[in-house]
């Protein structure tokens, strides 16, 4: 298999797991405006990086250019993963573990200085 497939299976997988804890924490917590946003938020980002992992948007290319890097992915992954942190066992809990450490490998990827592969 080629990194480009690796790195797209990767994405992927986080990006269903933020937007399932998005759509599980709208459906679970009491409604409040904040939440909503939030909780929609997760759903677009994750929309997002489905979409990022099968072609290139010129908009996203040139407005969010550090999506294209290992260290600007791993920055997003990792801020999304500890925002979906609880201090209960949950299926949240296990997703944001799992979405921290996908960030941190694309980290140290980017202090490797390997080239990065989403596109």
């Amino acid at each position: 298999m080629n990194k480009k497939l690796i790195y797209q299976i990767i994405n992927i997988f986080t990006a269903v797991l933020i937007g399932v804890c998005g759509v599980w924490k709208f459906v679970n917590e009491w409604f409040s405006f904040s939440h909503a946003a939030i909780n929609t938020y997760y759903v677009a980002f994750a929309i997002l990086f489905i979409i990022l992992s099968f072609r290139e948007i010129d908009v996203v290319e040139r407005e969010m250019h550090f999506l294209s890097t290992f260290c600007g992915r791993g920055l997003i992954y990792l801020f999304i993963g500890l925002s979906l942190w609880t201090r209960t066992i949950s299926f949240q809990m296990f997703a944001s573990i799992l979405i921290d450490a996908v960030a941190l490998i694309y980290i140290v990827q980017y202090f490797k200085k390997a080239e990065p592969e989403f596109n």
